[in-house]
């Protein structure tokens, strides 16, 4: 798969997108991802990742001490660039979990939460 990333020149590009065109990205280890979709499924709540759209994450993502599962998920999110320097690595682009919930229920997200673990494990 191959993914057309553009080159932000610094955090402050990708601040402009967020507050002139509403874009709902956030900058992880030099990446720039889309949360839209995301938003609404994050286990802690929208409201823990509304008020760092358009800003790097990555020290408040190793201060909410997320586990290895919470930064693969970033695998799962589309990514629309990268800020320059950055070096860009091929990662897994599957979408769907296929898990059974609890009662028999199909799991609905595209993003791949372990569901029978906790959120610190």
């Amino acid at each position: 798969m191959s993914e057309k990333l553009q080159e932000f020149k610094n955090v402050q590009e990708v601040y402009n997108l967020y507050k002139l065109e509403s874009k709902q990205y956030v900058i992880f280890q030099g990446i720039v991802y889309d949360v839209e979709e995301y938003l609404p499924t994050h286990p802690g709540g929208r409201e823990l990742i509304e008020p760092e759209l358009g800003t790097e994450i990555d020290e408040k993502f190793e201060e909410a001490e997320h586990t290895r599962f919470a930064k693969n998920l970033f695998n799962q999110l589309p990514r629309v660039g990268y800020l320059k320097g950055t070096e860009i690595k091929n990662s897994d682009k599957s979408r769907a979990s296929g898990e059974a919930g609890v009662d028999g229920f199909e799991l609905q997200s595209k993003y791949q939460f372990d569901y029978s673990k906790g959120l610190y494990y």
